[in-house]
């Protein structure tokens, strides 16, 4: 198992206006010094970056054969 903090990259905040500030940071200032540690864990743990994850699960649980 992993540690949140240390397997998520990003500020980790626990109140409102801890969240506020961190999403004005990321959308209106355009500031965002974790994208390239997203970037490595995204490759890290997931295979299909194609666009279709949600039509892929829709199809495994629900799709009739």
């Amino acid at each position: 198992m992993y540690e949140y903090e240390a397997f998520t990259p990003g500020v980790h905040t626990m109140n409102q206006d801890g969240l506020h500030a961190i999403l004005q940071k990321l959308f209106i200032r355009q500031e965002d010094e974790f994208k390239e540690q997203r970037k490595l864990l995204l490759k890290k743990l997931y295979h299909h970056k194609d666009g279709f994850t949600s039509q892929k699960i829709y199809e495994v649980f629900f799709k009739q054969d």
